[in-house]
Formats: structure tokens, sequence, C-alpha cells
């Protein structure tokens, strides 16, 4: 009786494609032609390729075939710094957990396509040198990743004086290897929109910052307002929101409420009706953010979307880049745009 033939398992094509990596780089693949050559399901194909690229042999962009490429002699390590210090007033707000969650979904995500290592790093923004010092003895070639700029000023200037790689994200311009943000525009065109059907009496609402982040915002605010009523409450830690906009609107009433996040805004869309204006026809609300919290909320009301999980990819995408080749630039601004949310 003649012997079935049988087919080669996954852990043997994968080691036929990583020679051929060695061999061959740049050579593409595809679910289909792994389909054929090795009479394996789409499924399984689709599993073979997405392991090479988690171990680094491998790069899988959305919408382009699979390139096949050499292992490097040490994988990419991209230190994603959390604060030491968690209980730091900013960092400790919901909306910016939430923001640094989609960050970080796009960032393991694009991370597990190149086949880097991403490891979340609490660093203390001020006594950093210890951490340093043990993440220098444990990769070849880090390369830090930095979203919390304000807080890791010095550790960004130390890391850069040690030719050491170091990609930032921020909302104002961009410096060094970084991902800028470009929402100031998208805010005007909502601001101006919402100007443009009659509201005059605008109020911002910001919560304090000691690093003043919320500045560009706030500039393009009285930018857009130029001429009106315009107003800006920067609540400091500990405040009634019920309470201060009661105070606010006693200085007189307003048509059109900004908030510097959806959080806030929403916070006070919930408040207002209690002191007698409703939103909608009365009270025109505008956020910054496009959370999922805005997205759920009704009534719908405009907002700035800024695409945080492109931007987790775009961070990892530098990082990769720069642990080839560190004297190569690396600046990308994303456009953030304007949306209706909620609904």
């Amino acid at each position: 009786m003649a012997k079935k033939k049988s087919h080669p398992t996954s852990a043997a094509i994968i080691d036929e494609l990583i020679l051929r990596a060695a061999r061959s780089p740049g050579l593409t693949l595809s679910e289909t032609t792994l389909m054929e050559e090795f009479a394996i399901s789409r499924p399984t194909a689709n599993k073979i390729l997405s392991d090479l690229a988690l171990r680094g042999y491998a790069y899988r962009g959305p919408g382009r075939p699979t390139v096949l490429r050499p292992r490097p002699e040490s994988a990419c390590t991209a230190h994603f710094l959390i604060p030491d210090a968690l209980a730091l007033d900013h960092y400790a707000l919901p909306d910016n957990y939430r923001v640094n969650l989609r960050l970080l979904r796009g960032a393991l995500a694009e991370a597990r396509q190149r086949g880097c290592l991403l490891s979340l790093t609490q660093l203390d923004p001020v006594g950093f040198e210890d951490d340093l010092e043990r993440i220098l003895g444990m990769a070849q070639r880090p390369v830090f990743i930095a979203t919390a700029v304000h807080q890791y000023s010095a550790f960004i200037a130390r890391a850069r004086r040690m030719n050491l790689c170091v990609v930032v994200f921020g909302d104002q311009a961009p410096c060094g290897h970084s991902v800028f943000v470009d929402g100031s525009q998208a805010l005007l065109q909502v601001l101006r929109f919402t100007a443009s059907q009659g509201r005059r009496r605008f109020l911002m609402l910001e919560r304090f910052d000691a690093h003043d982040r919320t500045a560009y915002k706030r500039e393009a605010f009285l930018a857009a307002t130029q001429g009106m009523e315009a107003r800006v409450l920067r609540l400091q830690p500990g405040d009634d929101l019920k309470a201060r906009l009661a105070e606010a609107l006693k200085e007189g009433s307003i048509d059109a409420l900004f908030g510097a996040n959806d959080s806030i805004a929403i916070a006070a869309a919930r408040a207002l009706p209690e002191l007698g204006i409703e939103i909608g026809p009365q009270c025109a609300l505008i956020g910054y953010d496009h959370s999922p919290e805005a997205q759920a909320y009704k009534p719908s009301f405009a907002t700035v979307d800024v695409p945080l999980e492109e931007i987790g990819r775009r961070l990892v995408e530098g990082a990769a880049l720069l642990a080839e080749d560190p004297k190569r630039d690396f600046q990308v601004q994303v456009h953030a745009r304007a949306v209706l949310a909620g609904g």
C-alpha cells in the first residue's frame, strides 16, 4: 500500500523561510503563494507570515505584501516610557490613561508587524540615571519612545548627549526625532464653523497644567473668536466644575462651550442644564480628542479627531528605523480632523 505523502509542519515551513530570508532579503510572499507551494490552508499561511514578522524575519504592512528580511544581530528594543510616579496629577487623570492606551494599541500592532521588542518601561523622570544604566546593560541598541515630553525633558536631553535615540510625540513644533500632531487647523475649522452659526459668546474650559500643554488650543480658540465675547476658565485641582461654571455665568451668558478635551466638554454639558443652559440650540458644545466616551455621547457635538493609534504606529516605525540607522532624520506630521461625535 502506497504511503500517503506528508506535508511539512508549520515549524518546518518557518525554518525554510528563515533560510530564504538570509539568502534573498527583500523577497515578497503572500498567503496564496504559501498555500500553493506547501499545500496549506489560508489560516495556516496567515499564521506563518505573522510568526515570521513577530520574530523579525519579515515585515507586514497594511495592504502590502510580506517582505522577508534577515534577522538583525540584535533586535530593536523600543522602550515606551511611563513615568514612575503615576500619582502625578496630569498623568492620573482618566482621560490621559485612555489616551495612552490608544497610543499603546497602535504601538503594539506595529511592533508585532516589524518584529520589534516593545517594552513598557517605568522610568523616573527625575532620578532616571540608575534606570538608564540598567536599560543600557540589557540591550545594545535601545531606542526610547517618550510621550510625556514635558516630564521627560531632562532625560531626553541626557539621552541625546549620549547619542541615544529618542522618538517623541507632542502637539508642539517637532524637535529631533518626533511624531507631531497638527490639531490647530482642525480646531480652528470647528470653532469658525460654530461662530458662522451665529454663536458669539464663547467659553473655553481647560485643566490647570504646570507645563501648559493646552497653550496651542487656547491660541486657536482666541484666534477663532476675535471680535467676540471669549473667555477662558482654567480648572484647578479639586475644583467643583458646576460651581466654577455658575461663577462664570454670573459674569455673562454663553452660547458656545469648548472643552480642551472631550472629557471636560462632556462633564460641562452634564452640569449646564442644572444651571439653566441646554446643550443644542441654546449652547453649542465643542470637544477635542474624539475619545470613545465622546463617540457614545448624546446629543452629537463637534470635536477634533486625533488619530492616536496611527501615532502609536508611527512612533514604533521611527524607533525601528533609528535602531537600524541612528543618524537618519525622522520627523512625521500627523493631521487631526474635524468630526461630529456621538449622536
